[in-house]
């Protein structure tokens, strides 16, 4: 271990911090130590604006993803509606022909229908 060199940053950053009050430095450790504090700050720094600018862009693709959601919501309740007055409309005419097909005057055409569709087919 006789002749190690220290990286005085990763000794300070080591040491609790009562301890590093107690650190006998020199002035080159000083400033170095200042200037890894200051790089390890600036590192720091940029990875938070990073983070803030993907937490923004997540935000935002989760506002995107709600509002088009929503509208596919819209879109099939008018489906649905659409649908229900489909149905009712089918109900309605089932009824109708169930009329038609229930009268008298269908009843007596019947023969008639079936002697013109012989001689269509």
């Amino acid at each position: 271990m006789k002749g190690d060199v220290l990286d005085p940053f990763k000794l300070v950053t080591s040491f609790p911090s009562q301890r590093v009050e107690t650190l006998v430095l020199s002035e080159p450790q000083k400033h170095q130590v200042d200037a890894c504090f200051l790089d390890w700050f600036a590192g720091v720094r940029s990875e938070i604006d990073r983070l803030k600018q993907l937490a923004a862009r997540a935000e935002s693709e989760a506002m995107a993803a709600k509002a088009a959601a929503e509208q596919d919501a819209q879109k099939t309740l008018a489906f649905e509606a659409e649908l229900a007055e489909a149905r009712l409309q089918q109900t309605s005419l089932r009824a109708e022909l169930d009329i038609i097909r229930n009268s008298s005057s269908w009843r007596v055409t019947t023969p008639l229908r079936k002697l013109l569709a012989r001689l269509r087919g």
